[in-house]
Formats: structure tokens, C-alpha cells, sequence
């Protein structure tokens, strides 16, 4: 390990900065910089998901890929890590990279009628991530039971994420609630449940591989 030799010489002497040893500070700055990466990660695989998008008959709301990456980045970088990637992924498509769905960027797009659905990546991948350490903190790796847990953690993440898409469908298009839950939230029932799955089922296998929470 390449701090090896340097903590081997510093541990017989340590001399201490506000509290943290010389020999733990250089493994602080590798733990920031892991977490900054996945967080930017994240946010990058999210805006790839939005390229595949499929469009839905009687809805202004596509289909994509987003959700899945959204959902795993709750359940990998946990709560506050997880919004923090969906925070830089809206950052992005509002400075006018395209990573929205469809190739679409500007603040524009998130004052429309889907931007509830984009805006609500936050709450959705802050909740799920709390809601999947809670599984890892009872459930053992490898287990049926943490892949489980983690499609549940998705499924409320998605709701979450439905709820917020509704409410700014109702306010955009001066529609009722029942209207709303029709056009932006019936259609993607099932297939954001599905895609809730995936998200568990793929967390699950990376971390029996060895790729876990930062």
C-alpha cells in the first residue's frame, strides 16, 4: 500500500494538528477524495440514464434509466452522500449540459411540467439511502434478505420521488391530483417497481464483489 511506508515511520513519533495525527491526515484526504469521486460518479451515471429514454403514450413523462441510477446511488453512497450526487446531477442540466432526458438542459426544464420528477431525485435518493443503511445495519452481506431490503429502500425512494412529480403536475398544469396521478405517476407504477428491483439487485451483487459503501 503506498501510505504504508509512512505510517510505519510516523507511528513512533506522531505529532498532532487540531486533533488528527500526521500519519491519519494523508487517509482523510484519500476517504474525501473516494467520496467526492463516487458522488461525481454517480451523478455522471444518472445523466446516462437519462439518454435512454423511451416515450409513454398519454404522458409528458418518459421512461428512462434515470431511477435506476438514482435509487443506487441512495443505496451505495447512502442518504446524504446520495441527494449530494443528484444535487450536482441538477446542477449540471441547469448550467446547460445536456443530461436531462431526451438531450434537455437549462433551469427551463425543471420549471416545467416533468421537473417535479427531476427535482424530486433528491428527496427520493436522501430517503432510500437511509432506508438502505438501516438494511445493511440488520441484515449480513451476501444475504437474500439485504437484496430485499434494498428493493424495498427503491420502492419508497420512488415514492417519494412520485410524490413530488405529482405535486408539481398539479401546480404546472392546473390539473387535480387524481389527474395528475394518471397522467405522471399511473404509467410508472410498475415500471419504476421494477427498476426499484434492479437497483436492489445490482447494489446486492456489487457488494459481493467487494464494491460497498464509501
Amino acid at each position: 500500500m503506498i501510505f504504508s511506508p509512512i505510517v510505519t515511520l510516523l507511528s513512533t513519533n506522531k505529532r498532532h494538528f487540531g486533533g488528527m495525527s500526521v500519519a491519519q491526515a494523508p487517509f482523510e484526504r484519500l476517504q474525501e477524495t473516494r467520496e467526492l469521486t463516487r458522488t461525481a460518479l454517480m451523478a455522471s451515471l444518472t445523466a446516462v440514464g437519462a439518454w435512454l429514454a423511451f416515450p409513454l403514450p398519454l404522458s409528458p413523462v418518459p421512461l428512462t434509466l434515470q431511477v435506476v441510477f438514482m435509487l443506487m446511488s441512495g443505496m451505495l453512497l447512502g442518504g446524504r452522500q446520495g441527494a449530494a450526487s443528484q444535487i450536482l446531477y441538477l446542477a449540471m442540466g441547469a448550467l446547460g449540459l445536456p443530461v436531462f432526458s431526451r438531450g434537455g438542459a437549462g433551469v427551463g426544464v425543471l420549471l416545467g411540467p416533468t421537473g417535479g420528477y427531476l427535482v424530486g431525485f433528491i428527496p427520493a435518493a436522501w430517503i432510500c439511502g437511509i432506508v438502505a443503511q438501516r438494511v445493511r445495519a440488520i441484515t449480513e452481506e451476501g444475504h437474500w434478505l439485504r437484496g430485499c431490503g434494498y428493493a424495498v429502500a427503491g420502492v419508497v425512494g420512488v415514492f417519494f420521488l412520485h410524490a413530488v412529480g405529482v405535486a408539481r403536475l398539479t401546480s404546472v398544469l392546473h390539473i387535480r391530483w387524481d389527474q395528475a396521478f394518471v397522467v405522471g405517476s399511473l404509467p410508472f407504477v410498475i415500471p419504476d417497481a421494477v427498476k426499484a428491483i434492479l437497483a436492489g439487485c445490482l447494489v446486492a451483487g456489487l457488494e459481493r464483489r467487494g464494491v460497498g459503501r464509501v
